[in-house]
């Protein structure tokens, strides 16, 4: 009986040590939150609104819901339904550096591009400041549901959920990633591991991609109809001041893409593609369109560079005959439309050369020179005989039709 009132006595005295010290801390707490908030708000370069405190436990001080609200140079958002808090005392002492630990339970993130294409832009010092030496260690507790905005041209965000780690450590002007991304309808995560030192504009970032299905990516390629077929690989991307790279490759297999429900697919069972530099390229493919068949192979350049090479064979019986017809074009994106620098197409004896543009708007322009074949291609014995000239070797101009060939007015 003696022991059993004991027991109850040193309960009850445990009991209200904790309230006391849960109530001083809550005191600190409220004390000294408009000072954390200015200070982590600073460096992540967005407003910070703690939540009310909630009480201490194993994992550290518990905090209600809380967000960073937009920054000035970009308007994404994270908020949160609880934060765990710890504080490191042992770094203060042997490093002089405030180290603090968030764990975010119930995290959204809205990610929304800013006009220089930056999702989120950490804050910057006064000219001549001194960064504080504070390492901020951000965790996931449960995967967070992220909405890209702005980043397919389209209304609607990308959507992801994503699991992992940050560091931020001020005072090395350094940034650390470590995340799983799980895209919708996939039954893998990529895995993303990134660095980068912002004072240096540095990033680097390493991109692993087990098998994903094409149809969920389809929208974000802004692709009309249907899209089907997997990928996998690994990338590592690079971006040094303003310049981008990149280094990896890419398998992408049995591609099938059809424009409206119950229409031919244009079909590839395999297409390699490598990127190096700054140059992406695509190796040499062999494609299908119902009886179609042909080869493929492009590259592109980071500055809107386009180079393609191709192959087409007409069906057997088809009145284009069977000569495969051969072509390769140079050009550049330039506001929604290719620059045609160089297209040169040709079929057996038959040649054209060019240069033009070709867009949504402005459809196909196309000046240059061609020498057309008849007997090569039987549908041009229809065609008067100065678009095509039956067993000849004549150039003609689109826009400058040769006086020998030209009709003469009445």
């Amino acid at each position: 009986m003696v022991k059993l009132l004991a027991l109850t006595a040193l309960g009850s005295s445990a009991t209200v040590l904790w309230q006391r010290a849960d109530g001083l801390l809550a005191e600190i707490y409220n004390r000294q939150r408009p000072s954390l908030e200015r200070l982590v708000g600073q460096v992540m370069g967005h407003p910070l609104q703690l939540g009310p405190y909630q009480g201490l436990g194993p994992d550290g001080l518990r905090i209600g819901p809380s967000r960073f609200l937009a920054g000035p140079q970009d308007r994404s958002t994270v908020a949160v339904e609880q934060v765990r808090l710890l504080i490191d005392p042992f770094a203060w002492i042997q490093r002089r550096t405030l180290v603090l630990d968030l764990s975010f339970g119930g995290a959204r993130v809205d990610l929304r591009r800013n006009q220089a294409g930056q999702l989120w832009v950490l804050g910057k010092l006064a000219p001549g400041g001194e960064p504080p030496r504070l390492d901020l260690r951000f965790h996931l507790l449960q995967p967070a549901p992220v909405r890209l905005w702005n980043l397919a041209g389209g209304p609607k965000p990308i959507t992801a959920a994503i699991s992992g780690s940050a560091v931020v450590r001020t005072h090395d002007h350094a940034l650390e990633v470590q995340a799983l991304a799980r895209l919708p309808a996939q039954s893998e995560a990529l895995t993303v591991r990134g660095r980068g030192d912002w004072q240096r504009q540095q990033w680097r970032a390493e991109l692993g991609v087990p098998p994903q299905r094409l149809a969920p990516i389809g929208p974000w390629l802004r692709l009309p109809g249907a899209l089907a077929g997997r990928a996998s690989g690994r990338l590592e991307l690079g971006l040094d001041r303003g310049v981008a790279t990149c280094q990896g490759s890419l398998a992408v297999q049995q591609v099938q893409w059809r424009q409206r429900p119950g229409s031919t697919a244009l079909e590839a069972e395999h297409l390699p593609l490598r990127c190096q530099g700054r140059q992406l390229t695509l190796g040499s493919s062999p494609w299908r369109y119902g009886p179609w068949q042909g080869r493929l192979a492009a590259q592109a350049t980071m500055d809107r560079q386009v180079g393609m090479r191709w192959q087409l064979q007409a069906p057997a019986g088809h009145p284009l005959g069977p000569l495969p017809l051969a072509g390769q074009l140079r050009g550049r994106w330039r506001q929604g439309s290719l620059e045609l620098r160089q297209l040169q197409l040709s079929r057996g004896g038959a040649r054209l050369e060019g240069q033009g543009r070709l867009g949504p708007r402005s459809g196909l322009q196309l000046a240059g020179r061609w020498r057309l074949r008849a007997d090569e291609i039987p549908p041009l014995r229809r065609l008067p005989p100065w678009v095509a000239v039956a067993r000849g070797s004549r150039w003609s101009q689109k826009n400058s039709v040769p006086s020998a060939a030209a009709p003469r007015a009445a």
